[in-house]
């Protein structure tokens, strides 16, 4: 599945920009806000049956995967706003500018119509809604999140890390390009350790390994 936005600035960067700081405040006052400047595009095998609800209301369309689009459906789901420029007119899609999902999809906030589990590989150990929701203390809606299996770093193990944080697109600014390339090298050797973890688990099926996340269970323990 690929998640993707029709932005309606395809402009200069100054427009995006005045854009980006209009969702910013939307954002900040309420997150149902953005469905007046965003719709949601999942991109999706024709004999694919994933539905989902959004608490949000935010306006979601989907389309087949083809041949003619598939190559631009992967472009555009990384076309970051500022940095990127969007895909514009992707086939069997309405025209428009596409771009990267994640001012409302970061983490994903959505309730899967699916009685089974969801595996859920990240990087990051706090799910957000949305990119504007990162330096914030709003959570995602722990029942969302009920059936899911979420396989992260811990908060420990980032915190062990050079500069204790998961390599990002910034070091190439703030990190001299020798020290950048040592850093990256040992946090790659230091991830073999969650690759140990991950097959001890499965060659043992140690189910005590699976523990409440403490963000969803601080979430559902404040609700009333």
């Amino acid at each position: 599945m690929f998640t993707s936005f029709l932005g309606a600035s395809g402009g200069p960067k100054v427009l995006q920009g005045l854009g980006l700081v209009n969702s910013f405040l939307r954002n900040r006052f309420d997150r149902k806000k953005l469905s007046s400047q965003y719709q949601r595009f999942v991109f999706q095998s024709p004999s694919s049956q994933f539905q989902f609800q959004d608490p949000d209301n935010i306006t979601t369309l989907k389309v087949d995967l083809t041949e003619d689009n598939i190559k631009d459906a992967l472009l555009d789901s990384g076309s970051i706003p500022m940095v990127m420029q969007g895909i514009r007119n992707i086939a069997h899609a309405p025209r428009g500018i596409y771009r990267d999902g994640g001012i409302i999809d970061y983490h994903f906030d959505l309730k899967l119509q699916d009685e089974g589990l969801t595996f859920y590989p990240h990087f990051n150990s706090d799910p957000k809604s949305g990119w504007f929701d990162k330096g914030t203390s709003r959570s995602i809606r722990g029942e969302n999140y009920d059936n899911t299996v979420l396989i992260c770093p811990s908060r420990e193990f980032v915190a062990s890390l050079p500069y204790h944080k998961i390599p990002d697109r910034n070091d190439f600014v703030e990190i001299e390009d020798s020290a950048r390339l040592k850093y990256w090298r040992t946090v790659f050797s230091e991830t073999e350790k969650m690759v140990e973890t991950l097959h001890h688990f499965v060659e043992t099926q140690d189910i005590s390994m699976v523990k409440p996340h403490a963000v969803l269970t601080r979430i559902k323990n404040s609700d009333p």
